[in-house]
């Protein structure tokens, strides 16, 4: 009988292994350290270089290389990407492949190098081999379909000032064994290089170089000037250089000579640089100035006259742009927070954008509701911050659809066809704490409906929950309730008291689950008079917490307590799982608990023994990136990775286990 009863439930593993895999059209990256995730997508993230040929274009978006389908400029869709170990930080694209460049920064150090992948299919990328580098990767050149021109750069841990780099030049004939040919120690750190008629620009923050290239296995450096320099472009006869934008004569190849400049607003220096015919398309950062922002954006330069260079047109883009390409009188232009623009730069006086590839750069929380994944940012820049709705119908291709900005958004909660949103930032000599309400009834044009304003003593940045249009958010050390079922005038429903200090709450059902130095119980039935009905003490404090079927997950200081609370009247420890977490948020289903734990990432807990709970994986996203916000949706887990955008996992118990869960919810409970 046991016999039988494994044979059905391994079969019944192959048939749900085999049904994942057929609906899917883009291949599952597979996870070496974690057998029983599967990366089934990634969505967002920080946007940065831009490159188009033909009708594609390329663009980095924090760890993920992006191929996107332009045929119509006016409905660009993603066809491809790609995650690489780090974020990118250059790329370039010759025969069929793609050479991407990247790093991953730790507390002291950086790692960095390049993979090749073929890009023939690009919705099944593939790495066909990889190169590693002493540092950081800063840029990445072609040449000729031969070689392979890489910066990189490195510092010292002692001396975080003292930078180096160098530039390695390799043969990619056969791109699957790329060969180191030459190698050039470079100080300072190098910032970009440009390669153009056998010679190669080399600008740091103190110089420009040129080296005669016409042996690569012989570079000569043949001049040096001074003259610094954030990014370089050779055009024609001319370079043009980002940081203030300046233009050199390249009449004497091997002598670069500065023949005009242009001063625009502010001073400040460029991030991404193009040129078309008698223009120059230069992007900028939005960036705080002697205590003031500047949004940033694309200028239009007009170099018909090199000596005298004149701004033709200037395009505001919420954030600005740090990668831009243009190609048949349309300007790709990544927006840092918010994906691509597509301008139409026929009149390059008058841009004017008619496309847009939508993604949330900055992604702190994530809610799943209605086939939609609802996610906020809270950076303090216009039109960086805020509620970005997106379609995860596919969800091995998701894409955006909407957004709503909600200045200082921290956390959300998604109920039926309204999305509330908690906001906390300081100004004034004061916290602003609002639970902002957006109408989501149109994915497409989220609108902000009403405001309701919370304790300004002290920020409310921690959880926010919703139930029958209750809302209930924790702002230590209370929890304030909210009633907006009326979603254009919330009013104050109650408040609960701590004994200690409230840090999370989950509510299903009837009851409303409070970590506060344990876990208290309280009955909503009538949300305006909650009533404490049962509590369990932890002497380690508590944090944040979560509820499924008859356990409540409440983290504390020394792991993960497993609590029943079949009996609300008297919940009971029955598990620990120690260990050291900075968790955001949790989620739960069928006795598997899933921890964003902010610098060690996802954490996947096996607690179908409640009493013998254990990791059965874990997804690290490098030491220096936060993982703030999960949740969970019919076998999906959905995680917010803060400048690294969504990351959509599928999970499979049955990697490690022949038990297969049959998830339930009794009780109610909540991410």
């Amino acid at each position: 009988m046991l016999l039988s009863m494994m044979i059905v439930v391994i079969l019944l593993g192959i048939l749900w292994r085999t049904s994942i895999s057929q609906a899917a059209s883009y291949p599952e990256q597979d996870l070496p350290d974690a057998p029983d995730l599967e990366l089934v997508s990634h969505f967002g993230g920080l946007a940065g270089k831009v490159m188009v040929k033909d009708n594609r274009v390329y663009m980095a978006q924090a760890a993920e290389f992006t191929i996107m389908d332009v045929t119509t400029p006016t409905n660009p869709y993603r066809i491809g990407w790609h995650l690489l170990p780090g974020n990118v930080t250059g790329f370039d694209v010759a025969d069929g492949y793609a050479f991407v460049g990247w790093e991953q920064c730790g507390w002291d150090t950086c790692t960095g190098g390049v993979k090749i992948l073929d890009i023939l299919q690009p919705m099944s990328l593939k790495e066909v081999s990889s190169y590693e580098l002493p540092g950081s990767a800063v840029d990445v050149t072609v040449v000729n379909d031969i070689y392979l021109y890489v910066l990189w750069k490195t510092f010292d841990p002692l001396q975080p000032s003292k930078t180096w780099g160098g530039l390695k030049i390799l043969n990619i004939v056969n791109p699957i064994q790329p060969a180191e040919i030459n190698s050039i120690d470079l100080s300072p750190a190098p910032n970009d290089i440009a390669i153009a008629g056998g010679y190669g620009y080399y600008i740091d923050n103190w110089s420009l170089t040129t080296y005669d290239l016409g042996d690569p296995t012989k570079p000569i450096q043949v001049d040096s000037i001074e003259f610094p320099g954030t990014r370089i472009i050779v055009s024609g006869s001319y370079a043009y250089v980002s940081g203030p934008f300046s233009i050199l004569s390249l009449i004497v190849p091997n002598h670069p000579v500065l023949v005009g400049t242009l001063t625009f607003g502010g001073g400040l220096s460029f991030d991404a640089i193009d040129s078309i015919d008698n223009y120059a398309y230069v992007s900028e950062v939005g960036r705080m100035w002697n205590g003031e922002y500047s949004y940033g954006g694309m200028y239009v330069v007009d170099v018909s006259e090199p000596l005298t260079p004149t701004q033709a047109a200037y395009l505001k883009l919420p954030y600005g742009s740090e990668g831009i390409a243009v190609q048949d009188n349309i300007a790709y232009v990544s927006a840092v927070y918010n994906g691509l623009n597509i301008v139409d730069v026929s009149i390059p006086t008058a841009p004017k954008i008619i496309g847009q590839y939508k993604a949330p750069g900055e992604v702190d929380d994530v809610a799943i509701s209605n086939g939609m994944a609802y996610s906020i940012a809270d950076y303090y820049y216009p039109r960086a911050s805020g509620l970005w709705v997106s379609n995860i119908a596919q969800s091995n291709n998701p894409h955006g659809v909407g957004y709503s900005e909600v200045f200082g958004s921290r956390r959300l909660a998604v109920e039926d066809n309204y999305a509330y949103v908690l906001t906390s930032y300081y100004a004034n000599n004061h916290f602003n704490n609002y639970i902002r309400i957006v109408d989501v009834m149109s994915p497409t044009h989220p609108i902000r409906v009403s405001s309701y304003p919370l304790a300004i003593d002290r920020w409310a940045a921690l959880v926010i929950e919703a139930q029958n249009h209750y809302v209930y958010v924790t702002q230590p050390p209370q929890v304030t309730i909210v009633d907006a079922r009326d979603p254009t005038l919330p009013v104050l429903a109650s408040i609960i008291t701590a004994t200690q200090e409230i840090m999370g709450i989950a509510v299903g059902g009837a009851y409303a689950y409070v970590s506060d130095n344990g876990l208290r119980i309280f009955d909503i039935s009538d949300p305006i008079h909650p009533n404490g009905i049962g509590s369990y003490t932890l002497t380690d404090g508590s944090g944040r917490l979560t509820v499924w079927d008859r356990y409540a997950y409440v983290v504390g200081g020394n792991g993960l307590h497993i609590i029943d609370i079949s009996n609300p009247y008297h919940p009971t420890e029955v598990g620990l799982l120690a260990g050291a977490w900075n968790v955001y948020e949790l989620a739960a289903a069928g006795g598997y608990v899933f921890l964003a734990a902010d610098y060690d990432g996802l954490i996947v807990i096996d607690a179908t023994q409640p009493e013998n709970p254990f990791i059965t994986s874990s997804y690290s996203f490098g030491v220096l990136s936060h993982t703030l916000g999960v949740d969970m949706q019919a076998g999906y887990i959905y995680l917010a990775n803060y400048r690294d955008g969504l990351y959509i996992f599928r999970y499979n118990p049955l990697v490690h286990t022949i038990f297969f869960p049959l998830i339930t919810n009794e009780y109610g409970g909540s991410k």
